[in-house]
């Protein structure tokens, strides 16, 4: 077949090695849920490092290259505060977002988000909150019933390879 059809031949080694590279591009994605309920908040005047919680902490192997990072959240309180969510790889602050300075009763969405290059090997994802004034709940999923989808999700995708 190779010597009667030399460029059918071609044509079919192009495609499989094109379909087998596409696959391993999207292979390195993640999704990190943690569903438990923390209360954020102190009276002090600014956030010293041992006041900032710790909303999500997850370890992944990554095969390196470049990702983007979106993190989900959902929280409420009531009156006025100052206050901030982070995401963090390792110890590199991606963004920082500040939280409402006026906070109504009912449950609102955050969202964070940012593209970083990594190294093939583990890191560690992570959101940080830091509120003072008065105290921010980030809610918890309850199990099977996530409407409005309550806690804190991040996906990770590689958008391009090492």
């Amino acid at each position: 077949m190779f010597q009667k059809y030399p460029l059918l031949f071609i044509l079919r080694i192009t495609v499989v090695l094109f379909v087998s590279s596409s696959s391993f591009v999207d292979a390195d994605s993640y999704q990190l849920i943690s569903n438990d309920a923390i209360i954020v908040g102190q009276d002090s005047a600014n956030c010293d490092e041992q006041e900032i919680s710790t909303l999500l902490s997850e370890a992944k192997n990554f095969s390196g290259g470049t990702y983007s990072i979106i993190a989900t959240m959902y929280f409420q309180g009531s009156g006025i505060h100052s206050g901030w969510i982070r995401l963090k790889i390792d110890d590199e602050i991606l963004a920082v977002r500040w939280l409402p300075s006026t906070i109504t009763n009912g449950w609102q969405e955050i969202t964070i988000s940012n593209y970083i290059s990594l190294d093939k090997a583990s890191h560690t994802v992570k959101i940080e909150a830091c509120s003072w004034g008065t105290q921010v709940v980030f809610g918890a999923c309850l199990e099977g019933n996530c409407n409005p989808g309550l806690g804190r999700q991040v996906t990770i995708v590689r958008t391009s390879c090492p």
